[in-house]
């Protein structure tokens, strides 16, 4: 984790203040351990169902809304019911931190969710609107993209 981080950003993990977890699956908070002295944060059922496993000390934190300066957690349900995502403005753009809602590039120019979406159809509307309003993507599983 700190070598991409690195790679990526320039930043060691020390630098990082605050972690979103967008949904339960595993790979979506499997890193969770790497930055203790971080704020865990998630929408409320998600918080819980992390707090609930026993796989962490139970510190996630529910929230909604704004959760930074110009930092807004928004729902983004189809790929699990309680998904959420993050839309920030970045240089004059509306950037979606958009997790497994976007699971890639591909996914989001076919409009679907992925094999193991819980609603399909909802993945679609979902993607549909994060379409009215997204710049710039950062999928689940892929690099970040315009979304236009």
């Amino acid at each position: 984790m700190a070598e991409e981080l690195d790679r990526r950003s320039g930043l060691p993990l020390s630098a990082v203040t605050a972690v979103f977890v967008t949904h339960a699956h595993g790979d979506h908070h499997a890193g969770l351990a790497h930055f203790p002295q971080a704020q865990w944060l998630a929408a409320p059922a998600v918080a819980e169902a992390l707090n609930a496993s026993g796989r962490y000390p139970p510190r996630v934190q529910g929230v909604t809304g704004r959760i930074f300066e110009g930092v807004e957690v928004i729902p983004t349900p189809g790929h699990t019911p309680d998904h959420h995502s993050l839309r920030l403005e970045s240089e004059g753009r509306t950037v979606v931190v958009a997790g497994d809602a976007v699971m890639t590039r591909d996914f989001w120019k076919d409009r679907r969710g992925f094999f193991n979406s819980t609603d399909p159809a909802q993945a679609a509307k979902t993607m549909e609107w994060l379409a009215g309003f997204a710049d710039v993507l950062v999928p689940g599983h892929d690099n970040a993209f315009p979304a236009r």
